[in-house]
């Protein structure tokens, strides 16, 4: 009888012990997957991660802020400037940004379509006749030429960087910032096509560059006079440009490389460090700018097209800049979309150029934005990767 109680006492208290850790697995898979609604304690989960970075020499430098439409946002710096340097990374310090220039770049183009100075269904041969005789990979003839939505869509039927290998001709069209910007779109009509426009998604930088000179043609003025004049200008964005002059700051960020004795340098492929030879703006690709410069956009968007002092997108443009634009396509007029139930709860784009990397995420439905951008110390450490997927997965 004794030993009848004792193994039921056994069994009982194995039970419990099972529960007990059933229940603390259980709470902590709900606490991982619950969003972070309380913006400090996501700037506090960024926070870690971005240090654990830095500390394990993935990073040279980051800049993270998290905002909203009211109060201030919470910013911080992180590393240095550059490898080798010992400059700390501060507020004002400026970042190449990739691909997150897609949504800056797009939100300046669309208020000209705001003005009525540009129709965003109009065929581009109005400003580029040569686009008429477009010829396509398959040897079909082209039934009309690109449209401005289909290129801020991925949709025009421009090669793709991401889909294949890039010719030289294609490469240098993109990345040869020592020629302008009419050079570089001469080079990309000399590509065919890879579908008809509309036709089919095909991620293209490009693309963007197409859409950019035709804003400098609809205006006669540069890109970047225009973005100064209609973005940067009216939301205080002192520190966004595609030329920054290394000369007169010398605070911005650069990655790293490794030079043919392993030692750690400086990239020197970063459009900054061409310095005067300088003259390519790759619209959607070499934006440099800040977390905080950054915010003051991403706050605009919350807050339907307008700060403080100005409304910069009227509602209906703002309104089309975050609606979906094809039935089957994620991808809309400048970034990706989050949609539920038919409706666009969150707007983002990611960033990559060399070692630069950078990632903006809107919540429209939290009233929340993240802005982080940061550079890798070896482009070929698997662990710039990883912590990129970490990131997305601390923000969404």
């Amino acid at each position: 009888m004794i030993d009848r109680n004792r193994r039921w006492f056994r069994l009982r208290m194995f039970l419990g012990y099972v529960v007990v850790i059933f229940l603390c697995q259980i709470d902590s898979v709900e606490l991982l997957a619950q969003p972070s609604h309380d913006r400090q304690i996501l700037f506090n989960r960024l926070n870690r991660l971005i240090s654990k970075g830095i500390e394990q020499g993935v990073l040279v430098g980051a800049q993270a802020a998290v905002g909203s439409t009211s109060g201030t946002p919470t910013t911080k710096s992180y590393g240095v400037i550059a490898p080798q340097s010992t400059s700390a990374v501060n507020d004002e310090t400026q970042f190449c940004i990739g691909s997150c220039s897609k949504p800056i770049a797009a939100a300046c183009i669309m208020t000209l379509r705001d003005s009525g100075e540009l129709s965003f269904e109009q065929s581009i041969d109005k400003w580029i006749p040569e686009t008429r005789q477009w010829e396509l990979e398959d040897g079909q003839n082209l039934t009309r030429a690109p449209n401005m939505k289909e290129l801020l869509t991925h949709r025009a039927g421009i090669y793709s960087q991401k889909a294949q290998p890039m010719t030289a001709r294609q490469t240098r069209a993109i990345r040869d910032f020592e020629q302008s910007l009419e050079e570089s779109v001469k080079l990309i009509q000399q590509q065919k096509l890879i579908s008809q426009p509309g036709e089919k998604y095909a991620y293209s930088g490009a693309g963007y560059c197409l859409a950019g000179y035709i804003a400098e043609k609809v205006t006669s003025k540069r890109f970047e006079d225009l973005l100064q004049e209609r973005l940067c200008s009216p939301l205080g964005m002192k520190h966004t440009t595609y030329f920054p002059d290394i000369e007169q700051s010398g605070n911005i960020a650069c990655p790293g490389a490794r030079g043919r004795n392993g030692k750690l340098l400086a990239h020197q492929g970063a459009p900054h460090l061409w310095g005067k030879k300088l003259k390519f703006p790759l619209i959607g690709g070499s934006l440099y700018t800040t977390a905080s410069d950054t915010g003051l956009f991403a706050s605009m968007i919350l807050n339907r097209g307008k700060n403080s002092r100005k409304q910069v997108l009227s509602r209906e443009a703002w309104q089309f800049m975050i609606s979906r634009q094809y039935p089957s396509q994620r991808y809309g007029l400048g970034w990706g979309l989050t949609i539920q139930n038919g409706q666009t709860t969150a707007v983002q784009h990611s960033g990559a150029l060399l070692g630069y990397r950078g990632l903006i995420h809107i919540d429209l439905e939290e009233n929340r934005y993240v802005v982080v951008y940061w550079t890798l110390t070896d482009v070929r450490d698997a662990r710039g990767k990883n912590f990129s997927r970490a990131l997305q997965q601390v923000v969404r």
